[in-house]
Order: structure tokens, then C-alpha cells, then sequence
């Protein structure tokens, strides 16, 4: 069929030198010919103290300064207007803002680029100066060190933040399971919080200050997060309307109790983990291995925003481009609002005591996206193209507001603790005035991302129309990889002509969350052109319901020629309930024998026979099929955007060794299997006998790899607390690991959240063998173990 072109976002990938020249350094990529003419280049510089002339890069000024310097010349652009950024990092005193005064105009860009072969970095964070750490004595069993955050002149440097990174390394918020902390809960009479049984709390300073946390249970899909007003001797006071939003303002249904406590000093165990204290202005933080306070760098998230683009409909930011540059180290603090998670980090907001699926109350006033740290509002033809989105305490880059044309190519997004790539504002029931149009997502490399509030996805588009998502590497991710669509099929929709084509998603539904895939589409669509899910290679999806899912409403999708490999609970599923999915056409798509049925031919209005051109249960991948893989994901221009070969969980199915087993149904090999819950709720998982003493599993990987971490998925379908605490993470190239080991990480005597998912960096170590190993005698269990590497 003949697509749409996107005249815009196109010329921006292919004409610039500036779409190549900041990746030629760590890709090795050669930069393509500029075809557009310069006006004028001026030069910024992270030393620069004076503004300087900006003319040359002996006299190179500030970002802001350059930026100044370009904005009179956008009126009557003649060429292209460049800012050449040195290497560096730019330590950004306040979000960097740009409005329709900043771009470009005649058809010509302003173009924001790296020095070629520098690294340059814009940065939120707030270093915390080497040698003001010290022991914290009043805590010496748990090795805890703290910081003021106080400056030289004794002034606050950091209010607040919710991120930490120390030598490159994200730690891990303070938490602990809220049956832990707070005994029995009960939500109160007054609906404004809950009672509780337990006086662990008592003596805490400023409990105030820590945030409960709703995992996923009725709502499989969901995982909350709200702030609290208030901590007394047996009842907590949840800030409202998270608290309204959690249990009674959402037809969704309540989420009852928290399950987990996160954010205080109090909950502070286990190496990697860290806590602030806003009030006394300190930061606290347990050392993992091989980390030297003295000696560390440890920057914390200070800035919510770093770049916004800030167009309005009448007045647009237009023709900016972004190129080479790595956005890093921003948090976003808890507003009142909490994260009340509706599906894929759209939050509700404006409490509606009356909310139905056909309330117009459902407008952008009463759900709105997790906040990005970089966004784009009312933007057109505005690219991002070779930058890296990293360490952000939102979500990474988001769009909304109507814009169209924009691009986003041959980007790195990682360590994101919302969506890594965001476009449309997320309203429910009602459509926006302005749908966004022409997107081209294209050539990115998402992996490690919705890290914090795991309801989040790898890329998301809601009401979108024109747009294509290809060609992508999205990889490690707890929820859904790829999105499009919204509005659940109440309403009529002026979405058509989208495309998921060629991408490569893997490893996702990596946590306890349910009810997601790795290609999800929601939504009526358009019935011309129609809209297509095409040549994508989609392997191991650990959670229900499928690899290929279209959920209410779907219409017009030809779901074609794409591979499914590895573990997956459904390849394909299709909406046959309320709101159906409708008009689609799921036809010549290749199976692997790991994965389950589809649910596809229940639909009576398909016009596809899943058993006629589908080919299920393939233990070899025909010359077609093979095809398939070898043009999904990343094009052979943008590889090295893995920075080697691509990561898989090198542990799945590997031979296992275990030092017991309950019984033959809870072997070792049931904790590498990908199987989270089955359709009765029950978990594949190991578990020990209840009298082995000394538990641990082991997986054997085959050969020495190199590795980036471990990840631990604890049981979901029984709350055993004692099974997650009191253990270490152990990598060796032997198998006898009694004393030839390296101990990558461990966790001390707090038992993490019910279902619960523990990551444990692995940078710069290589093994063949990995082991979790009980470090007290009790017994063990484990639900997935997943070592990620090359």
C-alpha cells in the first residue's frame, strides 16, 4: 500500500550532518553531506562564563547565551541557524524553555548539535561535592552514609528529589513491604487514609515524608504511587485526591491498602538503597559493592524539566532540531496527584466523585501523562535525532498538544523511570481538539526504561493518526514494549493510517504487571487507510494476556508477516468482549512452539483463520520468517547504537542447579522458564524445601558473557516476606562458587514488596555462571530470574 509520506520529519532525518555528526564518535557512523545552507553558526561552551560574540569556538559563550544569540535571527532566516555545543556537561541552572520566538522559519531549522566526536551532556542534577559524606554513626550495622545538602554558605543546593546516581549507578528509593512497617491496615471511616496495627513507625522524624505504594492486584495493569499529609501513632493520612483517585474516584476500582512504603531514612537496608530527608536537609545512601564515598560521584535529580518546548495553537514552536546530545539527571517530585495509574502512566488527576465510562468528566482535566522531562508542546516538524535520554526521574520525551511532523531517530533512551518516548496528552474519554499527526519514531534503541513507576511502557502514542513506530530496539521493560492507540472504542476516532512495522521488542513484561503485550493497540481506528502491525519479531513476553494484543475497540489493523519467538502466554489476542474489536486482519505471522494459543478466532467479525495462514508451533524459523528478524529492529546504520550485540536474557532455559526442591512442580527450571501466572493465578516458580538451610539456585549461561544485570522476579501468588530478604547476588566463571565468586549484590533483613521485582546492576562484570544465594537459614523461592547481557 502506499503510505502517507511525512515530507517534514523525513528531510529532517536525511538532509542534516547534524542527524550523524554527534553519534560518529561511540557509533563509528559517517556523517551524510548537509544539503541545507547555514546562515550562521555560533558556539556554546560548558565553561563559558561570559556571553562573549558566540561567533567562534575561542569565544564560545553559554547554552543560554547562544540560544539568545540565535532568537532576532529566526524572523527572516535565509539558511540554517546552528548552535555547536563543546564537549562537556552543562549543568543547567533552570529548564531551558523555547517558544515560537526560537524557531525556525522560511523552511529553514535552527539546529542544536554536539561538537563532532565530543560528548556533550545537559544536566539537571545536583553533584554532591566529594568528601562530604560521612558514616552515619547512629545506624553502624547497616553501613549507611550521609551528605547534607546544604551548600558552603549554608544555604539549601537540593530541596527534594526522588532519583539518586552514584558512579552511573541509579539507587534504589528506601522500601519496604507495607504489612512490614505498619502491621494490619484497614482504610479509616472517613475514607482518608487507613488504620494501622504496628509501632515500627514510632519515633520515625518526619514520617510524613515517605509515599505508600500500590502494586498490581484487581487491576493487573495498574501501579500506583501517592504522597501522604500525615503519620500518627495507628493511622495514616494519604494526600488527597491520590487517596480519592486510589480508592474512589475511578471506575477501575479501588486499590485498597498499600503494599509497599518507600522514600524514608527508616526503610534504609540494603546496599544500593538511599533516602532524603527534606527537612534536614541530608541524603543517606548504603554503599554496594566496590563504591568508596570518598571517591564516588553521586548526582541526585534537582531539576524537573530540562528542555520545554513550549508552543501554544496559534503559535507553535516549529523547525528546532535536537541532535547528538545527552539529556541526563532530572527527577519529577509526587504532586498531589500521586501517580494514580489509569494504563501507561496516564494518571488521574481532578478528583470526579461521579466517574462513568461515559462521563465527558473523563476530559484533559481529569487524566494527564506522567510529566516527561523533556516535552514538546504544540510542536511542528521539530526533531530529536543521535541524542541519549538517561538517569530521568519522569518520563523520558514526551509530545502533545496537537503537534505534527515531528521525528524521533536514532536515539538511546535508558534508565527512564516513566515512558521512554511519550506523544499525545491521554485523555479517556474525550478526544483532543487537536490530534497528533505525522510522527515518525524511528531507530531507537529503549530498553531499562518505566524503572520507577512500572505501569509505563517503551513507547507510547495515544490518539495518533499518520505515524509510524519502526524499526525500534525496545527491550527490558515491565510492562507493555510498543502502544499506540486510545479511548477504549467509547467514541468515534479520527486515528488512522498508524504503522508498528519492522521493530524488535523483547523482554518485556518483565514484572509482576499483567494484562499488556509486546505490541498493544487500543482504540478505533480508521478504516482508510488502514493501519498496520507488520514485520515485527516480538520474543518473550513473560505476563498475560499476548505478544500481539488488540484490545477494546481495535479496528482496521492488518496484523501481518510478523515473528513471534520464545515464551509467550498468547502470540495474538483479539477484544471479543465489550466494545469489540472489529474489521482486522491477523494473517501469515510465524510461531514459535514456546508460545501459546491464540484467542484471535473468537472474534466473529475477523476477516482472518488463524489456523489457515498462521503457522504456529515452528521449531525452526522458515527462510521468511528468518527474513523477518534480520530486518527488524535497528537498521545496520544505526547498530551501534547497542554498543555491541544485542542484549537477551542469556539465562532462559539454561540447565539450573538448586540446592533442593519442594517438589518436581518447583524445580530450578521453573525460575528460567519466562511463565509468570497462569490463567488460575498460580506462579511458575523454584522453591526450596522448607528445611534447607542453605538455599540457592544457580544457572549455568553456557559460556562467559559479558553482563549488565540480574533480575529477580519474587512470587506473586503467595506473600511469603521471609523469602525476600537475607540474600546476595553471586557471578563466577566456575560452577563451585563456595568461595571463587564475586558478590554483585545483596539485600539485607527488610523484606522487599509483595511481588516485587530486584534489579542488580552488572556493569563491568563478566561470568558464566550466576547464582542467588540465601544468606540466612530459611527457605527460598524465586518466580523469574533473568541475566541480561550481550
Amino acid at each position: 500500500m502506499t503510505r502517507r509520506k511525512v515530507p517534514r520529519a523525513r528531510r529532517a532525518i536525511a538532509r542534516l550532518s547534524a542527524a550523524l555528526i554527534g553519534m560518529t564518535a561511540c557509533w563509528g557512523l559517517q556523517p551524510t553531506t548537509a544539503t541545507a545552507a547555514v546562515q550562521a553558526t555560533y558556539y556554546a561552551s560548558p565553561e563559558a562564563k561570559g556571553t562573549g560574540d558566540c561567533s567562534t569556538p575561542e569565544n564560545a559563550c553559554s547554552l543560554e547565551a547562544a540560544k539568545e544569540k540565535v532568537r532576532p535571527l529566526t524572523a527572516a532566516m535565509t539558511g540554517d541557524l546552528v548552535v555547536e555545543l563543546a564537549g562537556g556537561t552543562y549543568v543547567l541552572p533552570d529548564k531551558l524553555t523555547f517558544d515560537s520566538g526560537d524557531s525556525g522559519t522560511n523552511d529553514h531549522d535552527v539546529i542544536y548539535r554536539a561538537k563532532a566526536g565530543e560528548n556533550v551532556v545537559l544536566s539537571g542534577g545536583y553533584t554532591i561535592p566529594k568528601g562530604t559524606w560521612t558514616e552515619d554513626k547512629d545506624n553502624p550495622e547497616k553501613h549507611i552514609w550521609k551528605a547534607s545538602l546544604l551548600d558552603s554558605k549554608g544555604e539549601v543546593a537540593l530541596n527534594n528529589t526522588r532519583q539518586l546516581w552514584v558512579d552511573g549507578q541509579r539507587a534504589d528509593l528506601a522500601s519496604a513491604a507495607a504489612s512490614e512497617v505498619f502491621g494490619t491496615m484497614e482504610e479509616d471511616t472517613d475514607k482518608k487514609g487507613f488504620t494501622f496495627t504496628s509501632d515500627k513507625t514510632k519515633g520515625w522524624t518526619n514520617p510524613e515524608t515517605a509515599n505508600v505504594v500500590y502494586s498490581p492486584a484487581g487491576n493487573p495493569w495498574r501501579h500506583s504511587v501517592c504522597p501522604l499529609s500525615s503519620v500518627s501513632d495507628s493511622r495514616v493520612i494519604v494526600t488527597n485526591p491520590c487517596q480519592d483517585n486510589a480508592n474512589h474516584g475511578n471506575h477501575w476500582g479501588a486499590l485498597g491498602v498499600p503494599t509497599a512504603v518507600e522514600n524514608h531514612k527508616e526503610l534504609l537496608s540494603s546496599p544500593g538503597q538511599f533516602a532524603i530527608d527534606p527537612v534536614a536537609h541530608e541524603i543517606y545512601y548504603i554503599p554496594r559493592e566496590g563504591q568508596t564515598m570518598s571517591t564516588a560521584t553521586a548526582v541526585a535529580g534537582k531539576l524537573q524539566t530540562l528542555v520545554n518546548l513550549a508552543g501554544t495553537p496559534d503559535k507553535p514552536v516549529e523547525h528546532i532540531q535536537f541532535t547528538g546530545l545527552g539529556f541526563k539527571h532530572a527527577t519529577w517530585l509526587l504532586d498531589d496527584y500521586g501517580v494514580v495509574d489509569a494504563q501507561a502512566n496516564v494518571r488521574f488527576t481532578k478528583y470526579a466523585a461521579d466517574r462513568k465510562p461515559s462521563s465527558t468528566e473523563f476530559g484533559a482535566d481529569n487524566v494527564g501523562l506522567l510529566p516527561a522531562n523533556i516535552t514538546c508542546h504544540t510542536c511542528k516538524n521539530v526533531s530529536f535525532s543521535g541524542n541519549t535520554f538517561e538517569h530521568l526521574g519522569g518520563s523520558g520525551l514526551g509530545f502533545d498538544g496537537g503537534g505534527n511532523d515531528n521525528s524521533v531517530t536514532g536515539n538511546v533512551i535508558t534508565d527512564v523511570s516513566g515512558n521512554g518516548v511519550q506523544i499525545g496528552a491521554g485523555d479517556i474519554y474525550k478526544e483532543p481538539a487537536t490530534i497528533e499527526s505525522n510522527y515518525a519514531v524511528k531507530n531507537n534503541y529503549v530498553h531499562n526504561v518505566a524503572n520507577e513507576y512500572i505501569g509505563g511502557v517503551g513507547i507510547l502514542a495515544t490518539r495518533v493518526k499518520h505515524t509510524s513506530i519502526s524499526h525500534n530496539n525496545v527491550f527490558n521493560v515491565p510492562y507493555t514494549g510498543i502502544s499506540l492507540g486510545w479511548g477504549w472504542g467509547y467514541n468515534s476516532s479520527t486515528m488512522v493510517d498508524n504503522h508498528v512495522d519492522n521493530n524488535y521488542v523483547h523482554n518485556v513484561q518483565t514484572s509482576a504487571m499483567r494484562d499488556g503485550g509486546a505490541i498493544y493497540v487500543l482504540g478505533t481506528q480508521g478504516a482508510s487507510p488502514r493501519s498496520t502491525i507488520k514485520g515485527n519479531y516480538l520474543e518473550q513476553n513473560s505476563q498475560d494476556f499476548a505478544s500481539l494484543y488488540l484490545d477494546n475497540g481495535s479496528s482496521y489493523w492488518d496484523v501481518e508477516n510478523n515473528v513471534v519467538g520464545g515464551y509467550t502466554p498468547h502470540w495474538a489476542f483479539v477484544q471479543n468482549g465489550d466494545r469489540i474489536a472489529h474489521d482486522n486482519v491477523v494473517q501469515n505471522n510465524y510461531i514459535g512452539s514456546d508460545a501459546g494459543s491464540s484467542h484471535e478466532s473468537t472474534v466473529p467479525d475477523s476477516t482472518s483463520d488463524p489456523q489457515s495462514t498462521n503457522k504456529a508451533g515452528l521449531t525452526t524459523w522458515p527462510t521468511e520468517a528468518q527474513n523477518i528478524i534480520s530486518n527488524a529492529g535497528l537498521e545496520p546504520a544505526y547498530a551501534g547504537l547497542l554498543n555491541g550485540p544485542a542484549q537477551t536474557n542469556l539465562a532462559y532455559k539454561k540447565e539450573t542447579f538448586v540446592s533442593s526442591s519442594y517438589s518436581p512442580s518447583y524445580e530450578g527450571s521453573k525460575a528460567n522458564d519466562e511463565r509468570g501466572l497462569d490463567s488460575q493465578g498460580n506462579a511458575s516458580l523454584w522453591s526450596s524445601t522448607a528445611d534447607d538451610a542453605n538455599a540457592y539456585w544457580e544457572t549455568d549461561l553456557g559460556a562467559s558473557h559479558s553482563l549488565s544485570s540480574v533480575q529477580i522476579l519474587f512470587r506473586q501468588d503467595h506473600d511469603a516476606p521471609t523469602q525476600r530478604q537475607d540474600f546476595e547476588v553471586r557471578v563466577s566463571d566456575k560452577k563451585d562458587m563456595s568461595t571463587d565468586y564475586t558478590v554483585a549484590c545483596k539485600v539485607g533483613g527488610t523484606p522487599l514488596p509483595h511481588a516485587s521485582t530486584y534489579n542488580c546492576p552488572l556493569s563491568g562484570k563478566s561470568g558464566q555462571y550466576v547464582a542467588v544465594v540465601r544468606t540466612a537459614g530459611k527457605s527460598f523461592a524465586l518466580e523469574e530470574v533473568r541475566v541480561f547481557g550481550h
